[in-house]
Formats: structure tokens, C-alpha cells, sequence
């Protein structure tokens, strides 16, 4: 008894003297010092024992009795007196009750709670157990085997309280780790002929016309489109709904990782989050019940539930992103929470996660991770501010930025989202309402999923474009507000479906057939193009006039020669939503023709710059001793000359910047010493 007396003394005098430490833990390279309370402590109790199911834990420490419920499970805030400290730690630590106990630990006046676990990625070729060894920690910690899922950060458990930060520090330390950091729990918040479509104003905003998704107009052109997208939302659940016909039930949490049956549903009657972010994505459209979702093809919208017991930690919510990208194969993970810090660089573990899927999702063309910006006003909040990350804020319906919508440089786009929002609730009794709907969602939370939506009919229509570029098209097609350009308040603007929908059509387009050919006729075949109304109307036309035959049938057009020399094929599918969708191609028959068989012009098309070389030994004369015999001019289509210039002396090339001349098809010719011959003129084309 004596002895281990005086070793549970041993431990608490330590755990004393780290505490008067700072501690910190690495994220990105740098340091992330914790704040200490000293008077206050964070206690975990052991799990209920399962033979007494409805006995209440009763802890022994009279300190207990003080002590404040967190929003975890079997975890409490006790008040210490700083003058007793000693004998409130010794008194607590004896309690067969408590797992272990911190002092209690804040990053922005934020809880952060560890766990009592290192959070472990080995670079490739480490393993953890020869890391342990070889840092001499085989004593110090215990290897957790993983579940049925395994996402590449392996779980140490230490034995020792005192001393998780210097294990942490000291395993990143050494350079064989991605990161290295302790576990914690870490406090989040969540954010047509339907009946409610008339309420919708994210949707179709009747009072101020363009205020809203515009994702509607591009619906009739997509309609037909092949494809399947997964959109999984990290949130409190999802569970069958009466209106979102695609949503798979089949979810999953991080918290029962290898259970059984649908444990990514919701956990309690109240939790109806995500059933209404889901709505607002994936609702079906015209079936004359409920409300309208943004996206209404072909795919899925799975639940992945990271409110499941009030326990999760730093760990579940990187496994909840690992899981969608790896395991839900997911094109869109959106994300309606956050954290409640701002300046902070986080967590590696998670940042990690949101890196693998933006960089290794949809096959290396990343997965799109869409995270709302936060409903506290101020700067975005982790792990909104992530790099890469598609942050997306709120506006009213007239367009006004209201305060609690959090605002910073990683704000990418806004969406139409005042908090009079109807949208999907939980079936019957559960949920926020007695009824499948509930009328009031919107703020951030109903923004983000808005985007997501946006993303996922994107996608759908070009199934090849890389995340970064999808990023780039949601800002560039974005309408403006607030000052000209990009600002904080409302990132590149208001989202515009329609825009985005139609900028991936563009960027899909591309032409089967071969643009330098000899024959006396060529197929073109335009590829992109989505099934339905845009493959029914496509105009075909060559530049110039009257140099080729054109034989157009739907998607496809068949060439013949009049002539010989370069031109411009271009197929025109229609405008909307103020852009013209077409696809323009330089293409060139009898590729091997040189100007009089003495002269090369490259390149063709030409961009800024435009060089004439000539064929022969021949090279051009100095101005100062004869004749320059070798000249160039260019003339429009009309026969005006808008360019002329000498080759340089003494070489056999004229290199002519053509950068002010606009995009169009220009005949060039050369002097080859006995004066203009229009025999020699040969088409080219500019383009910038």
C-alpha cells in the first residue's frame, strides 16, 4: 500500500510540474501553444458497466461534486482550488472512477480535451512499431489496432498522462512522421410543382430577379445526361425521406467504426441537421411533394454521422472525411460545421484528411470538400480556412451581407441563405418539426450545400475536370458583389449554377478527327457534348468561306476540299445563361504546303508572336549595302495590309509580333525578290 502510495504521489508531483509548462503540440511545422486554467480540471469517468445498465456513476472525490457535464460523454469540469491543488489532484487521481484527468486546456477560449492518445501518420516505409522502438518509447506507449477502416494514422495510447505532449512532440520530431499530435475532443457546431418551392428563395428569388442559385435554366440541357454522383454529407445522419429519393441509408460514424447496421443514421430524436442540408442538394424535383434540390440526376447522397455520441475526437472527424473520399467513393463531401476557433492552424490529422481527398479523390482528380464558413460572424473558422477547401458563406435575399456571416481570404462564394428556409426534416415526429419538412434552415449551413450542388451538376457534365479547376470555375463564374472584383465580405461572388454548369460543358468539348489531313474529305465528330437538347442543335461552319464542303449531321460533320490551307472549324450549340457554349478548332488541309515551297510560317495558329523562315541558303540583305529582298506583309480578309516588316538582316527569319492584331484569318505574303506575288500568299490564323 506504501508504495503505491508513493508512486501515485510520484505521478502527480509530475503532472504538476508539466503543468506549469505551456503546452503546445505541432500542426504545419509550427507549434500550437495551449492555454492552461489552472483552477480547473477536465475528468473522465469510466463507461456505465453493463450489468448495471440504469446505475448512475457515483464518483467517490468529494471534488466531484462540483463538477460541470460537458457535452461528452462521462466527462466533467471540476473547479479546483489553486491554494489545495495538490490534495484536489492526489484525491482525484485515487478515484477508481476517473480514467484520467487534465487541467483543463483552451485554444481560442475553445475546450480542447485530450484523450489520452497520439495521433500517428508514418512517412512511407516507417512503421509504427520500429518508430516506438527506435525513439525508445516501447514502454511508454501502447500500439491500438485499428478497426474494420483503416485511413493510414495509427493510435498510440500512453501510459503515463504527464507526459502526452513531450511523446507527441518528440515522435514529430524526428522526421519520419507526416504529423504526430494528441488525440482530442474538440467542441463543433452544425449549421417547381413542389408545395414549399414557392418559399424557396435561395432558389428562384421572385422579389429580386438573378439573387439567387440560378441552377434551373441549365436543367432541360443536362436532364439526359449519363453519369453518377456521390455527395456525402458529414453531419448528424441521414436517414430515408419520403422526398429525397437517392438517399442511401447505408451510413456510417467514426464512433462505431466496425458495428453493424446503420450507425450513420441519426442518433436522437432531435438531430435533423443533416436531413436538411441533404434537402437542399438532393431533394427531388416535380413530384408534388415537399421541396427542390439543386442537383436532380442520377447519383446518391450518403450520411456520414459525426454527432453520433457527443465523444468524437480530433481523430473521428479526419476518419468521417478519410471514409468519404475512400470508401463512399465521394465526388462532393459537404460539410455544414466547424469548429469554434479561427487563427488557429488546427490539426494535421485532419488537414491531412481533406489534403488526401482534394489531391487522391475521384481517382486523382480530387474530391471536392465544401465546408460552410460559420455562423459566428468574425473570420472564418477551422476547418473552413484550410487551403483548398471551397469555403462558402451567406447572403440575404437582397443581397446584403448579414453579421453572423463569418467573412476572411479563404472565403470563396456566397449563396442565398436567410434562415426562413424550408427543407427536408426527419420523417414524422423526430426531427426539428412533427412534420417530413421543417420552415426555418438557411444561414451558412444552408449555403454550403447549395455549392455543393452546383458542384455535383458540374461534374456530372464533365466527369475529367481536376478539383482546382472546378474551384477556378466557381469563382470566375460567380456574380459580383459587394466591391468590384474578389473581397473578403463575399469572396468572387454570388454562385451561379447555371454559369458553372455551362463553363464545364465548354471545357468538356473536344473534336474527334484529323485537323492536318491530305484526303479528299475528313469526319469530325464533337465530343463533350451532354446527352439530349444540346446534341440536337449544333450549327457547323468553317472559316473561310467557300474553302470546304460541309456536310453537318447532329454531333458529327463530314468535309470536303475546295481548296487548300488552314481553317477554322467551329460547332455552336446555343447561349445561355449569357454565354455562348461552341467549340473552335484550327485544323489544315495539306499540311505540308510551304509558301512557293521557299518559306515556313509557324506557328499556325498564330498567338503573339509569328515567325517567317525561309527555306533557302539565301539570306537577307544589310539595308546599308542593297535592297532588302526579303519582306513580309500581312492583309486582312479584305485585302488591307495591316502589317509589313523586313526580315532581320543577315538571317533567314522574320519574327512579327502580331499581338495587336484582333483574332481573325489573315493571308500573308513575302517578297522572294522579284516583288509581290499573290501566288505565294497563304492563309493563317490569330488567335491570343
Amino acid at each position: 500500500m506504501k508504495k503505491t502510495l508513493v508512486t501515485t504521489l510520484s505521478l502527480l508531483l509530475s503532472f504538476i510540474v508539466f503543468a506549469q509548462e505551456r503546452p503546445y503540440y505541432y500542426c504545419g511545422g509550427q507549434k500550437v501553444y495551449l492555454k492552461v486554467t489552472p483552477d480547473m480540471l477536465h475528468v473522465k469517468l469510466k463507461e456505465q458497466p453493463v450489468r448495471i445498465p440504469y446505475a448512475p456513476i457515483v464518483p467517490r472525490s468529494r471534488y466531484l461534486d462540483a463538477a460541470r457535464v460537458l457535452p461528452y460523454s462521462n466527462i466533467r469540469q471540476v473547479p479546483i482550488p489553486v491554494a489545495d491543488r495538490r490534495m484536489a489532484l492526489q484525491d482525484i487521481r485515487q478515484d477508481s472512477n476517473i480514467v484520467y484527468s487534465w487541467e483543463a486546456l483552451t485554444l481560442e477560449k475553445v475546450p480542447v480535451i485530450p484523450t489520452g492518445e497520439i495521433l500517428v501518420k508514418p512517412l512511407e516505409g516507417y512503421r509504427i512499431r520500429d518508430i516506438v522502438s527506435r525513439l525508445g518509447l516501447t514502454d511508454s506507449v501502447d500500439i491500438i489496432p485499428y478497426d474494420t477502416f483503416h485511413f493510414g494514422t495509427e493510435i498510440l495510447r500512453i501510459r503515463r498522462d504527464e507526459q502526452l505532449f513531450r511523446i507527441a512532440n518528440k515522435i514529430y520530431e524526428s522526421g519520419v512522421v507526416v504529423f504526430s499530435h494528441p488525440n482530442f475532443y474538440v467542441p463543433t457546431s452544425g449549421q417547381t410543382n413542389d408545395p414549399y418551392y414557392i418559399y424557396m428563395s435561395w432558389f428562384h428569388n421572385s422579389n429580386i430577379p438573378g439573387m439567387d442559385v440560378n441552377i434551373e435554366p441549365v436543367w432541360p440541357l443536362i436532364a439526359q445526361a449519363p453519369g453518377y454522383i456521390n455527395v456525402v454529407v458529414i453531419d448528424d445522419g441521414l436517414e430515408p425521406h419520403e422526398d429525397i429519393a437517392r438517399l442511401n441509408p447505408t451510413g456510417w460514424t467514426p464512433r462505431r467504426p466496425g458495428a453493424p447496421g446503420n450507425w450513420g443514421a441519426p442518433s436522437s430524436a432531435d438531430k435533423s441537421h443533416a436531413m436538411g442540408v441533404a434537402g437542399i442538394i438532393m431533394a427531388d424535383a416535380n413530384n408534388h411533394i415537399g421541396v427542390a434540390g439543386v442537383y436532380q440526376n442520377a447519383g446518391a447522397i450518403l450520411g456520414v454521422n459525426i454527432f453520433y455520441d457527443n465523444n468524437e475526437t480530433v481523430n473521428d472527424y479526419a476518419n468521417a472525411i478519410n471514409y468519404a473520399w475512400q470508401y463512399n467513393h465521394a465526388d462532393v463531401i459537404n460539410n455544414s460545421w466547424n469548429f469554434h476557433f479561427e487563427n488557429q492552424p488546427g490539426y494535421d490529422a485532419i488537414k491531412n484528411a481533406i489534403q488526401s481527398a482534394e489531391q487522391q479523390g475521384r481517382n486523382g482528380l480530387g474530391t471536392l470538400v465544401v465546408f460552410s464558413a460559420g455562423n459566428d460572424g468574425g473570420n472564418i473558422q477551422y476547418p473552413a480556412n484550410v487551403e483548398n477547401v471551397v469555403t462558402v458563406g451567406a447572403i440575404e435575399e437582397n443581397g446584403t451581407h448579414p453579421g453572423y456571416s463569418a467573412t476572411g481570404p479563404s472565403l470563396e462564394l456566397v449563396a442565398v441563405s436567410p434562415m426562413i428556409q424550408p427543407t427536408t426534416d426527419r420523417m414524422g415526429a423526430n426531427g426539428y418539426s412533427s412534420g417530413n419538412y421543417r420552415s426555418t434552415f438557411g444561414y451558412t449551413s444552408g449555403a454550403a450545400p447549395q455549392v455543393s450542388g452546383v458542384i455535383a451538376n458540374m461534374l456530372l457534365v464533365n466527369k475529367e475536370l481536376p478539383a482546382a479547376m472546378v474551384r477556378d470555375m466557381l469563382m470566375e463564374t460567380a456574380t459580383d458583389l459587394g466591391t468590384p472584383g474578389y473581397d473578403i465580405t463575399y469572396g468572387a461572388g454570388l454562385v451561379n449554377g447555371c454559369r458553372a454548369v455551362v463553363a464545364a460543358i465548354i471545357n468538356a468539348l473536344g473534336l474527334k478527327g484529323d485537323c492536318n489531313w491530305n484526303g479528299p474529305e475528313e469526319i469530325y465528330e464533337l465530343t463533350g457534348v451532354p446527352s439530349g437538347p444540346l446534341q440536337e442543335h449544333i450549327t457547323w461552319s468553317v472559316y473561310p468561306d467557300g474553302l470546304l464542303n460541309l456536310y453537318p449531321s447532329g454531333v458529327s460533320v463530314r468535309l470536303t476540299k475546295n481548296g487548300e490551307g488552314p481553317f477554322l472549324l467551329t460547332a455552336s450549340l446555343g447561349t445561355y445563361c449569357g454565354r455562348e457554349i461552341k467549340y473552335t478548332q484550327i485544323c489544315i488541309t495539306n499540311p505540308e504546303d510551304r509558301m512557293g515551297s521557299t518559306f515556313q510560317v509557324s506557328p499556325v495558329p498564330a498567338g503573339t508572336m509569328l515567325t517567317v523562315k525561309s527555306l533557302t541558303d539565301e539570306r537577307a540583305r544589310s539595308v546599308v549595302t542593297g535592297r532588302d529582298i526579303r519582306q513580309v506583309k500581312i492583309a486582312d480578309r479584305m485585302g488591307h495590309i495591316v502589317l509589313q516588316q523586313s526580315f532581320t538582316a543577315g538571317t533567314r527569319l522574320a519574327t512579327i509580333n502580331v499581338g495587336g492584331l484582333q483574332d481573325g484569318y489573315y493571308i500573308i505574303y513575302v517578297d522572294n525578290g522579284n516583288g509581290w506575288s499573290n501566288a505565294n500568299g497563304r492563309h493563317i490564323i490569330i488567335r491570343h
